[in-house]
């Protein structure tokens, strides 16, 4: 499914994904990657956990126009530095090192 951007995108709303085991951690449902569920007051019904370095996460984004686009991240994390990257056709174009206040304590990057 596409999604008409610029749009609000949920990092558990994947379309496709890499994850390195077969333990998926949580509890918010037994999909394909590590969820649970947030506390995060801007709402949300599960957050991406117990991520990996080369796990990944792809999602299928409709722009209507090119042209430069600004994207904020959603991130909690209990471990310093921590990052998190977006490519465009596997071409880095972006990344934010995450919080390091709380698993649940969320914050925009």
């Amino acid at each position: 499914m596409f999604r008409a951007v610029p749009a609000r995108v949920e990092a558990e709303l994947f379309e496709r994904f890499s994850d390195s085991d077969t333990l998926h951690s949580g509890n918010c449902g037994s999909g394909a990657v590590d969820q649970e569920t947030t506390t995060d007051p801007n709402g949300g019904g599960c957050n991406i956990g117990w991520t990996k370095a080369g796990e990944w996460l792809e999602y299928d984004l409709n722009f209507a126009s090119a042209g430069t686009f600004n994207l904020t991240f959603r991130l909690a994390s209990g471990v310093a530095n921590r990052v998190a990257s977006v490519r465009i056709d596997n071409v880095l174009v972006g990344s934010v090192t995450a919080p390091a206040n709380g698993w649940q304590a969320w914050e925009d990057r």
